[in-house]
């Protein structure tokens, strides 16, 4: 089973998250962005990414650079 639904905005931990609709980020900027794994966790600057302090995380390729 995935852990987050097809569309579910993901943040970084510790995000104050704006209330009104946001742009959504368009491909060339998202696979910009400085993706790693740590401990099985993915995090974007040194933040695990999730939604409701339930985190993004990967079995297979645990600590690195993703992309």
């Amino acid at each position: 089973a995935d852990q987050f639904e097809v569309g579910t905005e993901l943040n970084p931990e510790g995000t104050t998250i704006p209330t009104e609709v946001r742009n959504q980020l368009k491909p060339n900027l998202f696979f910009s962005l400085p993706f790693k794994t740590k401990d099985g966790f993915v995090e974007i600057d040194g933040k695990k990414i999730g939604k409701d302090n339930s985190f993004l995380s990967v079995e297979k390729y645990v600590d690195g650079d993703v992309g």
